[in-house]
């Protein structure tokens, strides 16, 4: 495998939209490449699955830079405009500057499109594609709306628990960002921050495995990639944020009560299955924790995988 190929695939998939009609669900081409590639895929595997994905991908009309991507908060029709906008500015700026200056204000709504414009975001960084880059910042911004974030210390645990006992909310939305939106114009979304990325990658595994839910799959792979995302000045924004996502998650899945674990699902599409044996990989070697290692091997016994993810690893940890 060579990152040259993985690099070419990522900048050649900026030139479709960032979701897909006409379910409207996002674009995962670049994010599962970028997984395979570090859970040990060849190049010609990559292209393969970059020639099957591809089919159901929309392309954007062109268009000119806008002169502020600030006017574009939650304007999907921008996205184009945005891309080249971000294009040129990390051709002239330092990276992390332009990263910096967007979450600074998108971090509080991270959540928004299901976690996926900062999980793209924290790929196209992991693995170093400048246009990648420009593609998930304007995806972050056509996504935002004004969330709540507040950066008081609290126990996530214990909040937690709170919710379980008070059981399901009756909310009406049917769409997971529709819902993150009723949570907030209702009073009910929750605001709060834990110590750290670690206390939350923790956490986020919690929910998962005690649900094995789709969308708390999510909180996963996204805390795994706002990890790798986020710039250090702006990490207690970014905990914080993740803090009140996962919460409120937790709320839109009806509260279920996190404790023994569930088993691994039969069935999951590709995209995500891969996305998330590279989040355990990822934060494994980051944390330590042997319930990611557990997971990969588990997904990969179930087919869920291929038997070539993260093989080496899981030979020496058998």
């Amino acid at each position: 495998m060579s990152k040259p190929v993985l690099k070419n695939l990522l900048r050649e998939g900026t030139r479709f939209s960032p979701l897909y009609e006409p379910v409207y669900n996002s674009d995962h081409l670049p994010m599962a490449l970028a997984a395979m590639h570090g859970l040990g895929a060849s190049d010609d595997q990559l292209v393969k699955f970059r020639d099957d994905y591809v089919q159901r991908l929309q392309s954007w009309e062109p268009a000119g830079a806008t002169d502020d991507w600030t006017t574009k908060l939650g304007d999907r029709s921008a996205y184009p405009a945005l891309l080249a906008y971000f294009n040129r500015q990390l051709d002239s700026r330092q990276q992390q500057d332009v990263i910096e200056e967007v979450l600074a204000t998108t971090l509080p709504g991270i959540a928004l499109d299901a976690f996926h414009p900062i999980i793209r975001l924290g790929y196209a960084v992991e693995f170093d594609t400048r246009e990648e880059i420009a593609a998930a910042l304007a995806y972050m911004v056509t996504a935002h709306r004004d969330m709540p974030v507040d950066m008081s210390l609290l126990d996530v645990r214990s909040l937690l628990d709170q919710q379980v006992r008070h059981g399901a909310l009756a909310l009406k939305a049917n769409r997971f960002t529709g819902a993150l939106e009723e949570l907030v114009e209702t009073g009910l979304y929750p605001t709060g921050s834990t110590e750290s990325f670690a206390e939350l990658a923790t956490v986020a595994l919690d929910v998962y495995i005690a649900t094995r839910n789709f969308f708390a799959l999510h909180l996963v792979t996204s805390t795994q990639a706002l990890r790798c995302a986020v710039p250090p000045a702006l990490e207690p924004i970014a905990v914080a944020s993740q803090t009140s996502a996962l919460l409120a998650s937790h709320l839109i899945l009806k509260s279920p009560a996190i404790g023994s674990a569930m088993s691994v699902p039969d069935q999951l599409d590709p995209e995500h299955a891969i996305k998330y044996a590279w989040s355990c990989l990822s934060e494994y070697r980051v944390y330590g924790d042997g319930r990611y290692i557990d997971e990969i091997r588990t997904f990969r016994d179930k087919g869920l995988v291929p038997p070539w993810v993260a093989a080496d690893l899981l030979d020496q940890t058998h």
